[in-house]
């Protein structure tokens, strides 16, 4: 694997990016060590001991949620056989979702908003500038070229004390919020970003990067409900940290990471980065939080045509 080609920096900030949770999964297994690109490693004591717990299973619900062990953990991804009771919960948040007047509400008003500023009719807005060039179309353009789709960074570790519960209450709001958006027919892709703090002295936050959805998918129940494991976290996420990231990492592994959204997204070519806010919301507040972002930046698109004509 080629680290070096994998790294986005800035001064204060480390990420190393996969092309999908499948990759990078794979990528994991393969190593059983430090990759030899990495950088500054320092003393070893805790890296190893992390490497040490996951690799000799650690079995513990701390590590591995309701599955307890790593035999079971794996046997999903190797599989593709997700827990039950995640699955459900999304299912059954989604169907709680529909029959809610709230986000139907809300999602009636985000197809129309998108109506208005993807299929405006009209001629346009009057640019004099045009006008006196002699250009024969004097009309400025009011509707949006196609995109690749809306990029959106999800901060999925959030911290290493999330438990069980905290990461299937986030990845069925996240979920919902996905399903509902591309049904207003706007196509999502989807990164799932597990980073930290002050794991070494050189970055202010490091973090894995990997895309859990590509804007030409459908969003997949079974994939995002394996991301839903907390064992994904601690076991898997923990090892790319160890094995990719540079500098000496401490004991703070998975410290809270919820801070310079925009700074990161800007690093990361992503349209937005959320975090906490599908953890400690319910369904229709991170639905209600995410179409708010993605119409603030339409309308600071539309802003930037209206200003260059």
């Amino acid at each position: 694997m080629d680290l070096k080609s994998r790294r986005l920096r800035s001064d204060d900030c480390e990420y190393v990016t996969f092309r999908s949770i499948f990759e990078f999964i794979r990528l994991v297994n393969d190593h059983d060590d430090v990759h030899p690109d990495v950088e500054s490693i320092g003393d070893r004591h805790d890296r190893d001991r992390v490497i040490g717990e996951c690799d000799e299973g650690d079995d513990s619900s701390w590590r591995y949620g309701d599955d307890d062990n790593f035999e079971t953990y794996n046997a999903r991804w190797e599989n593709l056989d997700p827990r039950e009771d995640i699955v459900d919960s999304i299912k059954q948040s989604f169907k709680d979702a529909m029959n809610s007047d709230g986000l139907q509400h809300l999602f009636r008003q985000m197809v129309s908003n998108r109506k208005k500023r993807e299929f405006r009719d009209d001629r346009g807005r009057f640019s004099i500038p045009r006008a006196l060039s002699g250009n024969i179309d004097m009309y400025v353009s009011r509707k949006k070229k196609p995109t690749n789709g809306f990029k959106i960074g999800i901060k999925l570790g959030l911290n290493g004390g999330n438990g069980d519960s905290d990461f299937v209450r986030l990845i069925t709001n996240l979920t919902i919020s996905i399903m509902m958006i591309e049904a207003a027919g706007i196509p999502v892709e989807l990164h799932i970003l597990f980073d930290s703090r002050n794991m070494t002295d050189k970055y202010d936050r490091q973090g894995i990067s990997v895309i859990a959805k590509a804007s030409s998918e459908r969003m997949n129940i079974n994939r995002m409900a394996l991301l839903g494991n907390v064992g994904t976290f601690r076991h898997h996420v923990f090892l790319g940290w160890c094995y990719f990231m540079s500098g000496e990492i401490d004991s703070g592994l998975g410290s809270d990471c919820n801070i310079k959204y925009k700074k990161d997204a800007e690093l990361l070519g992503l349209d937005v980065i959320l975090g906490s806010e599908f953890k400690n919301n319910s369904p229709e507040q991170a639905f209600n939080l995410l179409t708010k972002q993605i119409f603030n930046k339409n309308d600071k698109e539309i802003s930037k045509v209206d200003a260059a004509a």
